[in-house]
């Protein structure tokens, strides 16, 4: 849940609860997926070491029990930990592993975040063809089954994707359609809101100019630093170059 609200590190004690409970009985796949909860917890810290180390004990229980779901969950933050850092191809034979269980298995949410991981890490590394790919798949996948958070998620990437490409209409349009989501999360809304901005930076609209110079001031952080639009590579050009006042 604290994920969710884009608050990872506040999810941290408990699963690390979860952990000093369940490394003292035998419940080995309650304990994996404890790791595996305190994998993604870690995902989005500074640096992703942690996500890697915690994922791989995950993994070590995983790989001995006949848990689809729980393998391509654990699997899935390995790859992306990784890939945060290095376009490694062991990597994203990782994530499409896990996407090819979780289909296979009917896992419905670690099929959804496999598209979804499969397209941010396809902006990170300017791989477009996987980016494009994950994200027509993926948004079929998640309309087929009623998952908006998802499917939001998606359009938000391909959004910036269409940004960096030039095609700002489509990304404009795009996020029109994500913020008229009725079940909109917060990390999803503040998501949408700083791509919408980015899209008036880009074409010098006065629109967002609040929005900028309260990230330049301090006054406005995202919860969650998106790994396909980084806040300091963004504000750079406006610290240097601040908006008149």
């Amino acid at each position: 849940i604290e994920w969710y609200r884009g608050a990872p590190q506040a999810g941290r004690p408990y699963a690390q609860a979860a952990i000093d409970v369940l490394e003292q009985l035998d419940a080995p796949r309650e304990l994996a997926m404890a790791y595996a909860a305190m994998a993604q917890l870690h995902l989005l810290g500074e640096t992703s070491v942690p996500a890697c180390e915690w994922g791989r004990k995950a993994l070590v229980l995983l790989e001995g029990l006949a848990d689809a779901e729980g393998l391509a969950y654990a699997l899935n933050t390995v790859g992306v930990a990784q890939l945060r850092y290095e376009d490694a191809p062991e990597a994203w034979a990782q994530l499409e592993r896990s996407r090819d269980i979780a289909l296979a298995h009917g896992c419905e949410s670690p099929a959804a975040r496999a598209y979804m991981n499969s397209a941010s890490m396809g902006l990170v590394h300017r791989r477009y063809a996987k980016l494009d790919a994950a994200c027509a798949q993926g948004i079929a996948y998640c309309e087929a089954h009623d998952m908006d958070m998802y499917l939001c998620r998606l359009h938000i990437r391909h959004a910036y994707a269409l940004l960096e490409s030039g095609q700002w209409d489509a990304a404009e349009a795009e996020i029109a359609a994500v913020r008229q989501t009725a079940s909109l999360t917060r990390l999803e809304s503040e998501q949408a809101a700083h791509v919408q901005a980015l899209l008036d930076l880009r074409r010098g609209n006065d629109r967002s100019q609040a929005y900028w110079s309260e990230m330049i001031d301090g006054r406005r952080a995202l919860s969650v630093d998106p790994w396909y639009a980084p806040q300091a590579v963004v504000r750079w050009p406006e610290v240097m170059n601040p908006p008149a006042r």
